[in-house]
């Protein structure tokens, strides 16, 4: 199971933002996707998915990371993976 930190920076454009991806398994056996995201230096904000079955969460996941990987013409620059 890997969790995924990505960034987007742009000192001209003035983004400076986090994305973290953590998956677990619940105690009855389905998939939960913690999110957090803020903005970079500051707390930030989480949500928890829960998924029935790991395929579920898998689609999820490939949207969202999808989404954040291209995101230059919605906030100016793309995310890209840390650590």
């Amino acid at each position: 199971m890997q969790d995924y930190r990505l960034k987007a920076q742009n000192p001209e454009k003035g983004i400076y933002r986090w994305y973290e991806i953590k998956q677990a398994q619940d105690l009855l056996g389905g998939w939960s996707l913690i999110i957090s995201y803020g903005r970079i230096g500051c707390k930030g904000q989480s949500r928890i998915y829960g998924f029935k079955t790991i395929k579920e969460k898998d689609k999820f996941l490939h949207k969202i990371l999808k989404k954040r990987l291209m995101s230059e013409r919605r906030i100016g620059c793309n995310y890209a993976f840390i650590d």
